[in-house]
């Protein structure tokens, strides 16, 4: 038998195994590790109660029935190459696993659970719980019938109707239980209730059935039902179920591209539908009658069914006959799920009116109205259902959004989605204009590379997450160039992806986080004196007039940010330009004292074309001898002119363009 490890260095600081450590003589549990599912002793919150697996391990060996129990369980539910590196906590009626090095990561806890007259010895009291044994079983299918029923019975903010919608484009007819061949339909105006799938593409050539310009003609008469990866076959088997006939999937209603047999004109076939159809994923989500999600599925191979893993814990021991059993405790982080992380998935959840999560263990519902799990856990815990949220149907939306609040849930959405992954950068606009085509009657405004022209001022306004936040490192952000002519987007140009003043153009995450404070009192410094839809300038240009500002890189961030006011977009950009790069600061909005404004830097002098550098925050004291100081030095350094900080000094407004 190999020895154990010893802990290694970790963030962790790791309790004794020998109780006589913590407690006297006497009163004292015999083992340190489990604390013999004492409650008395697990429920003292300290570093005593984490931890080192291989202590269990260790513990298990040397004779201890409840670690040898411990670990059972733990081996039973989860695979570990290296003990080592795993910590736990015991609490309550449930354990908590994490890598040693990282507490911010959770590998998941393990619960307990007894029937009500089953024996369980020892002073832990294991709480009762009825799971599904299967997310496919006849319990999870009542179980979404009844939510079903509640929903289009009871909630009127659910836009319950007994009129059919439209059809999609193209649906998959399942036809009816049983049979083995389903088909593509193309729907030409017909109307009918149906069902849609979210799921995660993966790798493609695991996806052979998908519809193209080559599969068209044959997937009109039939496809086999074995031929259909193991999600869709399983989305089929719940549609069905429903006694819905109809079902939407993005890769069999919408023709994709084939790289090793699409001729040119394929080519143009595939994105001209693939065009057409992606204008329409508002209203292919919001009149469907339930979404379908594969939570835990990082492919189309994962499927939605899964049976729920679980230990059986039954024998005697020296206190007595014991049957329980141990399973995994259930996830309610939207973080948690591989789904949640794809960007494409943002709209296709906030529009549904309904979605029904299939997670390992259990199903999750969520209507616009109401969400739940089938642990019933969903409700109770404050904060585990971030990003579970529904938009408000159309009927309501007007009712329900104020003006600030309209531009707050479109600032929400853009934080939440770009902390998503797309395989395509490309997409990065158009996995999410099906939720700016709903808030569009919403603004009676229009839509410039994710920025509003009814909130300009403000929407410039973002952030990435370049700023270097002490010892954290939230990644590395980037400004995606365009370098592959066929990769173009309608806002690209010779250099960038995206325009420089549109947060599409970062790759990192990026938010509002030091102006959406602002949205209810501020008075714009900057407008916009084109729109897009002036065809004579290019759609990454915008045109704006204000007050520009003249200072250099190295001023700008000496000045301010001792006073964290200065956010680059990328980091690093002294080095990159340069301390003497001259820099202009463009007056955007003020609020009080609060001023606001962009960074930018000339790219073209005869054109007056600019691109974005940063956001610059300036408050201003007001105070006649109030000084700024160089953030490295200490020294005393001159105010640049931002803002108007005499009464005597104004500013000359100018006419520039972003690019």
């Amino acid at each position: 038998m190999s020895a154990l490890p010893d802990s290694p260095s970790s963030e962790y600081t790791f309790g004794s195994d020998d109780p006589a450590d913590y407690w006297a003589e006497g009163d004292r549990p015999e083992c340190n590790i489990c604390r013999d599912f004492n409650p008395r002793y697990l429920q003292l919150d300290d570093t005593s109660n984490i931890h080192c697996y291989s202590s269990l391990l260790r513990s298990s060996r040397d004779g201890c029935v409840t670690c040898k129990m411990l670990e059972e369980i733990i081996t039973g539910l989860y695979k570990f190459e290296d003990a080592s590196t795993i910590a736990f906590n015991f609490a309550d009626n449930y354990f908590a696993l994490w890598p040693m090095r990282d507490s911010s990561v959770h590998i998941g806890s393990i619960g307990l659970h007894q029937a009500s007259d089953a024996p369980f010895p020892w002073g832990l009291t294991c709480k009762e719980r009825i799971y599904p044994e299967s997310t496919a079983s006849q319990a999870s299918h009542s179980w979404t019938e009844d939510q079903l029923q509640t929903c289009l019975t009871e909630h009127p903010g659910c836009g319950a109707t007994t009129d059919d919608p439209l059809l999609p484009t193209r649906v998959v007819d399942v036809g009816m239980r049983g049979s083995e061949t389903i088909k593509i339909l193309e729907t030409k105006g017909l109307r009918a209730k149906y069902v849609t799938l979210s799921h995660r593409w993966g790798d493609p050539t695991l996806m052979p059935t998908k519809l193209t310009a080559h599969t068209r003609a044959q997937y009109l008469q039939g496809i086999p039902y074995e031929a259909l990866p193991r999600t869709f076959r399983d989305a089929v088997t719940v549609t069905r179920s429903l006694n819905i006939r109809y079902l939407w999937i993005d890769s069999l209603c919408i023709i994709q591209n084939d790289d090793g047999k699409d001729t040119p004109q394929d080519e143009q076939i595939h994105q001209k539908d693939w065009e057409n159809e992606a204008r329409r994923m508002c209203s292919v989500y919001q009149n469907c009658y339930l979404t379908l999600a594969s939570l835990n599925s990082s492919d189309c191979t994962g499927g939605l069914f899964f049976k729920r893993d679980k230990v059986l814990m039954e024998g005697d021991s020296d206190k007595g006959r014991y049957h329980f059993e141990a399973c995994r405790k259930t996830v309610h982080f939207a973080t948690s799920f591989p789904l949640l992380r794809r960007g494409w998935v943002m709209q296709e959840s906030l529009l549904s009116p309904r979605t029904l999560f299939y997670g390992k263990e259990e199903l999750l519902w969520q209507c616009r109205t109401h969400k739940v799990c089938q642990c019933e856990g969903f409700d109770r815990l404050r904060g585990v259902s971030t990003g579970f949220q529904k938009l408000p149907s159309a009927e309501n939306a007007r009712v329900d959004f104020t003006r600030p609040k309209l531009i707050n849930t479109w600032y929400d959405i853009i934080t939440e989605y770009t902390s998503t992954s797309l395989t395509h950068v490309t997409d990065k606009l158009v996995a999410i204009e099906g939720i700016a085509k709903y808030m569009q009657p919403l603004r009676n405004s229009e839509c410039l590379a994710g920025l509003w022209t009814d909130s300009l001022a403000l929407d410039l306004l973002w952030n990435s997450d370049a700023h270097d936040y002490g010892d954290h490192d939230y990644g590395e952000p980037t400004r995606t160039i365009q370098a592959d002519p066929k990769g173009k987007t309608r806002w690209s140009s010779g250099k960038w992806l995206f325009p420089t003043w549109s947060w599409a153009s970062i790759q990192g995450d990026t938010g509002w986080d030091w102006t959406s404070y602002l949205i209810t009192d501020y008075s714009p410094d900057t407008i916009l004196i084109q729109h897009i839809t002036d065809r004579s300038s290019p759609p990454n240009e915008l045109r704006l007039r204000g007050v520009l500002v003249p200072s250099t890189l190295g001023v700008i961030r000496k000045v301010l940010n001792s006073r964290e006011l200065y956010c680059p977009d990328l980091r690093n950009q002294k080095n990159t330009f340069g301390a003497d790069k001259s820099v202009e600061c463009l007056r955007v909005i003020h609020s009080g004292r609060d001023y606001v404004s962009l960074a930018l830097v000339c790219v073209d002098e005869e054109k007056k074309q600019y691109e974005r550098l940063g956001l610059l925050m300036f408050r201003y004291s007001g105070h006649p001898f109030w000084k700024c100081l160089e953030a490295e030095t200490g020294t005393e350094v001159e105010v640049p002119k931002w803002w108007a900080l005499s009464e005597n000094w104004k500013g000359e407004e100018v006419e520039i363009t972003l690019i």
